[in-house]
């Protein structure tokens, strides 16, 4: 009975770990969605600061790199956490799986079938 609450605890950590990591990745989605559109006003610009879209484009790719990184990170954690433990910590495992699916879903444009 022990080792079951220990397991339950670990999920909950999971499940708040991937959480975080879905944040962070909708934050860094947010962050290169303006980048764009930065670098497309500028783009439209008679006369374009070619300095500033240099650093938008540099920007842009890096925070590109981030947000597959975290994506990666998510899709381990999901899968190292919640393949095997669901069954541990309800009998209602497949519902809380479900529910945990659609937060990370609602949550980020990264998806959990990945």
């Amino acid at each position: 009975m022990r080792a079951r609450k220990i397991r339950v605890a670990a999920t909950e950590a999971g499940l708040q770990l991937v959480t975080s990591l879905v944040h962070i990745a909708k934050v860094k989605a947010d962050t290169r969605d303006l980048k764009q559109r930065q670098l497309d006003a500028e783009g439209r610009k008679k006369r374009p600061n070619v300095s500033m879209m240099k650093d938008l484009k540099e920007a842009l790719a890096h925070t590109q790199v981030r947000i597959q990184s975290v994506e990666s990170m998510i899709k381990d954690s999901f899968n190292k956490n919640f393949t095997h433990r669901f069954r541990d910590v309800d009998p209602g495992g497949a519902v809380q799986v479900a529910s945990i699916k659609t937060r990370v879903e609602r949550a980020s444009t990264f998806s959990a079938r990945n």
